[in-house]
């Protein structure tokens, strides 16, 4: 079982990861990038992160990923490459920055294509917490590069609902436990 939720800021992935029941939980990488600005004060966020910044969250994502045999994750590569083009648009990262991005992501797709991916739309207004970017034109175009780059990339995805958390955490159960009897005929029609 390997899930990543993939979204744009605020769009649920967290909320959704702490709903899981236990048995799902042991396998949770959350708050990736959340702990590591907080240890390391030089690694910055949002609209103040740089090619440097984006390259310590990628490739902790890469670590984490070849670490662990299975998990649960409310981010992933894919987020990464989408803030790391995001930050492109806006003059804080180089393209080269990027375009390396995207291809370890394109290997590591092609190497892992038991690996699912679900899709956390914008259904609601982000909440301001202190510490996410609540622009919402921002977190637009950050959803805009997650779709851009899924499709790019050729990213079968479910795309989750906008349904209360407990229903969400029923559609990633059900996905997991597909997923985990390798059923041929998907019960999740949008995947």
């Amino acid at each position: 079982m390997r899930i990543i939720l993939t979204g744009a800021q605020g769009t649920g992935k967290t909320s959704v990861m702490n709903a899981l029941p236990d048995r799902y939980k042991q396998f949770g990488i959350k708050e990736v990038i959340r702990n590591m600005s907080h240890q390391d004060p030089s690694i910055k966020i949002n609209q103040n992160s740089n090619n440097e910044s984006q390259d310590k969250f990628f490739f902790e994502y890469l670590y984490l990923f070849s670490k662990y045999p299975e998990y649960i994750s409310d981010r992933g590569l894919l987020d990464v490459c989408a803030y790391t083009l995001w930050l492109v648009d806006m003059g804080k990262c180089q393209y080269y920055t990027y375009e390396k991005q995207l291809y370890i992501l394109q290997e590591w797709i092609n190497t892992h294509p038991d690996e699912i991916y679900i899709y956390f739309p914008i259904y609601f207004p982000v909440v301001d917490d202190g510490y996410r970017d609540t622009d919402e034109n921002n977190r637009k175009d950050v959803d805009r590069y997650i779709q851009e780059i899924l499709n790019k990339c050729g990213v079968q995805y479910h795309t989750i609902s906008n349904s209360p958390v407990s229903n969400r955490v029923e559609e990633i159960i059900r996905l997991c436990e597909w997923k985990n009897n390798a059923y041929i005929n998907d019960p999740l029609s949008s995947c």
